[in-house]
């Protein structure tokens, strides 16, 4: 793991201090026996799927296997999730959306998953489609009492990224290079089962110049950046993030004054590595 220095117009490199990190961003508490395990999350920084975290979603989807493919993110251009079949899985497309979220209908579609995928695209489609007046719709209450329930979750691109408390937009580096300038990133509610918010593409599209930005400008403490196909999972007992695959994944923290956008902390965290998050977003 290497830990990492970074200020707008340049990087530079610090010692390797594993150490640091668990100061700035807390191991994660002892598990009792009375906390629940909830499903397992894999998140995929989009781009070609990451095959091993794949495999680990669907190692943990049970009973008689149906996925509940979301296409609420890419409506018109959704694969449907065809391509989790080899997997084993069986994908159910469904789309919802601000006008359906209330319906019973999709709640009890929702209810009935062994596991539930959210597919890439706009996240702000789900945040729109998923929470009513920045509170959880009936569908987003069903995928919560599954996911309680021990059934796994997993995202690619907007479906990882919708993932933490606070989502940036789908945009790409135009909008990166307007912030340097002070321009506002646009930034939607997400769904909060993860307690940092996350981001996706970042290596492969250079989106450090909307990440430092929107960090500053919203306060976030930190921020996980996933590379195209770089994967994390999330174990429903508390233990430790686990990065899986061959690609990389960063993590963001930002100084207590990040308005220059300089002195920001960033860790490079590759395959089996770990990372634990302590409780709550700060």
């Amino acid at each position: 793991m290497e830990i990492t220095r970074v200020c707008y117009g340049g990087i530079m490199r610090l010692n390797r201090c594993a150490w640091v990190l668990a100061c700035v961003f807390g191991l994660v508490a002892s598990i009792s026996d009375a906390r629940a395990t909830v499903g397992l999350i894999v998140l995929d920084g989009g781009g070609v799927p990451n095959q091993e975290g794949l495999k680990h979603f669907a190692d943990a989807v049970h009973g008689n296997k149906q996925v509940c493919f979301i296409t609420t993110a890419s409506p018109t251009s959704s694969s449907g999730g065809k391509w989790l079949e080899p997997l084993g899985l069986r994908p159910v497309p469904i789309l919802v959306t601000k006008d359906n979220a209330e319906s019973k209908s999709i709640a009890d579609q929702l209810a009935a998953c062994d596991g539930i995928y959210f597919d890439g695209g706009d996240p702000k489609l789900l945040s729109d489609g998923f929470l009513k007046d920045g509170r959880d719709s009936e569908a987003l209450k069903a995928i919560r009492r599954a996911h309680g329930n021990g059934v796994p979750l997993g995202g690619g691109s907007a479906g990882a990224m919708i993932m933490g408390p606070q989502t940036t937009c789908a945009c790409g580096l135009p909008v990166g290079i307007k912030a340097l300038g002070g321009e506002p990133v646009p930034v939607s509610k997400g769904f909060g089962f993860v307690p940092v918010p996350l981001d996706a593409h970042a290596i492969a599209q250079n989106l450090y110049t909307r990440e430092l930005p929107v960090m500053a400008q919203r306060g976030w403490p930190r921020l996980m950046a996933l590379d195209e196909s770089a994967a994390v999972e999330i174990p429903g007992d508390g233990s430790p993030w686990r990065v899986v695959g061959d690609k990389t994944i960063m993590l963001l923290v930002a100084p207590k004054d990040p308005k220059p956008l300089t002195d920001f902390d960033v860790s490079f965290l590759r395959a089996g590595d770990e990372q634990g998050f302590g409780e709550g977003f700060g």
